[in-house]
């Protein structure tokens, strides 16, 4: 009977340690690493180790629920695929050399709470489905090249504590949902192109 509880036991152990996330969710940290020239990175992923072993992520129960490549020396474009990662909660790239516009489906990932993209080349406008991340609570966007206007669902984000999107090339008038956001504790618009009154 012991050896049997032992044998069960050894298995268990054996099964939580090699537990791996889904081919989907590898599939689109490949897809961010091609896109970013993930063999220039600072700290690289070896792709053929277990993802679990892939540096700045965080995994629970098998899914990716945290992305922290800051300081990374990142440079391309944010892949489609990432919308993939259907568990991620935090996604920071801060300082690095990220360009170009920020993929719509981006704003596919509801589960996403903490958005940190600051300090990179990303021009664009903000997608206008911003408003569908629900349950962020951080969104800094700050030192980059976006344009355009913020978009009107930036009130939709109801669980907002810091909207930060200072140091842009943005304009025109502040949404009057941005008074929508009762949660919010830091708002910084500094260092843009906005006319008009303050709603």
């Amino acid at each position: 009977m012991k050896t049997l509880k032992l044998t069960l036991l050894c298995c268990l152990i054996s099964a939580f340690t090699y537990a791996e996330v889904s081919k989907t969710q590898k599939e689109a940290l490949v897809a961010i690493y091609n896109a970013t020239n993930g063999d220039s990175w600072k700290h690289s992923w070896d792709l053929e180790q277990p993802v679990s072993n892939w540096y700045g992520l965080s995994i629970e129960n098998d899914n990716i629920v945290a992305i922290n490549l800051s300081f990374n020396n990142l440079n391309g474009n944010l892949p489609e695929d990432i919308s993939l990662l259907k568990a991620l909660r935090v996604l920071n790239l801060s300082f690095n050399k990220l360009e170009g516009e920020l993929p719509n489906t981006l704003t596919d990932i509801s589960s996403l709470e903490d958005l940190k993209l600051f300090s990179n080349r990303f021009n664009g406008e903000i997608p206008k489905t911003i408003g569908d991340l629900t349950n962020l609570k951080f969104l800094e966007l700050y030192n980059n090249d976006f344009v355009g206007e913020i978009p009107l669902s930036i009130g939709n984000l109801i669980k907002l504590e810091r909207l930060n999107l200072s140091s842009n090339l943005l304009m025109g008038k502040l949404p009057a949902s941005i008074s929508s956001l009762k949660s919010l504790k830091l708002l910084s618009l500094f260092d843009n192109n906005f006319l008009g009154t303050i709603p």
